[in-house]
């Protein structure tokens, strides 16, 4: 099953209120969990400087978008970290084993992160949509508020449009 995930930033200042079927992991490094100890590790609502809002409503709790929620909990729980060696591994868990080895693999041995990202975020699914055989994509509406680093505490920035694609 493939899932796409986009998000962008939304328009107005108001935050709003408030599994796929799983791949193979990579075969470089054999994960010692299942992908249900996996997916217990995501901090589905965040963390304490990166807490995420959910706007579910009307949204049915189907498995693409299970897996779509899980990709963007687990990418700012990674932007968080200031050790990422244990965040890293659960992304075998959550994305396919090309999006993994491409582009977390390479870090999954950094664990000098200084400044990480914090702020709060507020996530609003705004469409499902079936692409293809398999594959779904699944829209957010990501707003980031005062985002910035942790050496930023005190800054205040206007919100940031961000979009990521993601695919399961």
């Amino acid at each position: 099953m493939t899932v796409g995930l986009a998000t962008a930033a939304c328009t107005d200042d108001d935050p709003g209120a408030g599994g796929a079927s799983p791949t193979t992991p990579s075969s470089a490094a054999a994960p010692s969990m299942t992908f249900e100890e996996a997916y217990r590790k995501i901090p589905m609502d965040g963390i304490k400087d990166v807490p995420i809002t959910w706007d579910l409503v009307g949204a049915p709790d189907t498995d693409e978008i299970i897996a779509a929620r899980r990709s963007i909990a687990f990418t700012y729980w990674e932007l968080q970290s200031t050790d990422r060696t244990p965040v890293i591994p659960i992304g075998r868990f959550v994305f396919t084993e090309a999006y993994y080895d491409k582009f977390l693999a390479p870090f999954a041995m950094s664990s000098a992160v200084e400044d990480p990202l914090i702020g709060p975020i507020w996530v609003k699914v705004m469409g499902v949509e079936q692409t293809g055989y398999s594959q779904t994509t699944v829209t957010f509406c990501t707003d980031l508020s005062y985002w910035h680093h942790t050496e930023e505490r005190t800054s205040r920035y206007a919100k940031t449009d961000r979009i990521l694609n993601r695919t399961r």
